[in-house]
């Protein structure tokens, strides 16, 4: 993805990092800091950015009346959002996140509201006929991992 490794990763020291995932990090020479479990006190900015992308998450599948079954979705795209967005937080200014991963600014061109109407392409196989419909109406939910987009 780009030229800069992961050094560092920390857990809050729960049961759902056991020895078996340090062993994973030590062996990829990655530092495990762990802060007592249960304890969200220690890590406030995590425990504040999980609930920003739990509430843009959660507007996001009011604003576009979808199930909440798509939240997972919703929660990508306000993590997407979050990382792009520049931010005035800490010692690196006006930056995004992923400006500061990339060292280039995201195009901001190709955003879609999340759960806005869609045209979803058919394949010619399934269409049936040379003359059918190419496209289906949806509802974006997120860009595909492998899509040119």
């Amino acid at each position: 993805m780009t030229h800069h490794p992961v050094r560092c990763v920390r857990t809050d020291g729960g049961p759902d990092f056991a020895a078996a995932f340090s062993g994973l990090l030590a062996h990829a020479g990655i530092i495990h800091e762990q802060t007592p479990a249960d304890s969200s006190e220690t890590n406030g900015v995590a425990e504040s950015t999980i609930k920003v992308i739990t509430e843009r998450a959660r507007t996001m599948l009011a604003w576009s009346d979808l199930p909440n079954t798509f939240w997972s979705e919703a929660a990508q795209h306000a993590t997407h959002l979050l990382n792009i967005t520049p931010t005035s937080h800490g010692r690196n200014g006006d930056m995004s996140p992923y400006r500061l991963r990339t060292g280039h600014e995201h195009d901001i061109s190709s955003l879609v509201p999340f759960g806005c109407l869609a045209l979803v392409h058919v394949k010619p196989i399934d269409r049936g006929g040379k003359m059918n419909t190419a496209a289906t109406t949806g509802f974006f939910v997120r860009i595909a991992e492998c899509s040119r987009a």
